[in-house]
């Protein structure tokens, strides 16, 4: 969903897909249960997380292979067998739900290397955010018009609403108040803390307290300012008499490669579609726009399963030429 949706209407858009993924006629007979988590999209380590974001995974029932088909009308019971590829699964869910608007929605087949991961990814690595976003979405554009290619994205993704505050480090010394004091206190009110513990006598079990500011009180940036972060004198120092508070925005999270920045072009490729194909024919025409200086001053290098095959190739390369050479050994 677009940056700054809300958990409620990420959480209604996801209902949303799982209807009409149900209701489908042809899935049906393919899907056998659906796991939504929403606030992240995405596998562990490469999800993006945030209240814009969900992830459906959706698993389905056995392929029936050809002896299935044969068998299948003379035996009854046991669990259903589906028809259709996982592809087809993919291409009737994008087709159901392209229709629902302020959404970007991508159904992409577990496969590959990379697991769940985008087969393709193309990597731009540079020193200047602005350039480097046009450079990428630049090559975006042109992978996108591959034929074989789809779901093509960028890892950078929009801005995100955030509440700034600056600490005047004068003016909070004066209060005797530290940046971690202070933003241990934020933390707290804001996320909440459970050091505190409580422990049934029945069982002897532990179970955790948390300790937060009520919902109330930390919906604006007005509320955020009157945070207790200390005591003086017995009065209650609050967040705005040490700090600036504004509202600003900040990407939802920063990619680097050798202390430089880095967009990554992703891609999802479509059956028969290799992807050592695909990066021998992008490779030239990625390297004729860096030649003409449609890059600037940005540089490239595959990722994804273009990278674990170079890798890879020397390892066989060599086990190939043992076998050749000593076919004994």
């Amino acid at each position: 969903m677009p940056a700054g949706s809300s958990l409620l209407y990420t959480t209604k858009i996801a209902k949303e897909i799982e209807r009409r993924i149900r209701a489908d006629g042809k899935l049906k007979q393919a899907v056998l249960y659906l796991s939504t988590s929403v606030g992240r999209s995405g596998g562990a380590g490469s999800a993006y997380i945030g209240t814009q974001y969900a992830g459906i995974n959706v698993t389905l029932f056995d392929k029936a292979s050809p002896l299935d088909l044969l068998t299948q009308p003379f035996l009854r019971g046991g669990p259903p067998l589906r028809h259709m590829t996982d592809v087809d699964v993919g291409l009737e869910i994008r087709k159901i739900t392209k229709s629902i608007p302020g959404a970007t929605i991508q159904a992409s087949e577990v496969s590959g290397f990379g697991g769940g991961g985008a087969p393709l990814q193309i990597n731009i690595i540079g020193s200047d955010f602005n350039s480097l976003l046009k450079s990428a979405n630049l090559i975006k554009d042109m992978v996108s018009k591959y034929h074989g290619v789809y779901n093509t994205d960028l890892s950078f993704k929009a801005s995100q609403p955030e509440v700034e505050i600056r600490l005047d480090r004068s003016r909070a010394a004066d209060y005797g108040l530290t940046l971690q004091t202070v933003s241990q206190a934020v933390s707290d009110a804001m996320e909440g803390n459970n050091t505190a513990k409580f422990r049934d006598p029945a069982d002897g079990e532990q179970y955790d307290i948390l300790v937060q500011a009520d919902d109330i009180d930390r919906n604006n940036v007005f509320d955020i300012g009157n945070i207790q972060v200390g005591y003086q004198d017995g009065n209650a120092i609050r967040l705005s008499q040490v700090a600036s508070i504004s509202e600003g925005s900040g990407p939802t999270r920063v990619e680097r490669l050798n202390r430089q920045r880095q967009i990554s072009v992703t891609g999802y490729l479509l059956p028969g579609t290799q992807i050592g194909n695909v990066s021998a024919a992008l490779t030239p025409i990625i390297q004729k726009m860096q030649d003409d200086g449609l890059l600037g001053n940005n540089t490239f290098a595959w990722g994804g399963e273009a990278q674990s095959i170079n890798e890879e190739s020397i390892y066989m390369f060599t086990a190939l030429l043992l076998v050749l050479y000593c076919p004994t050994c």
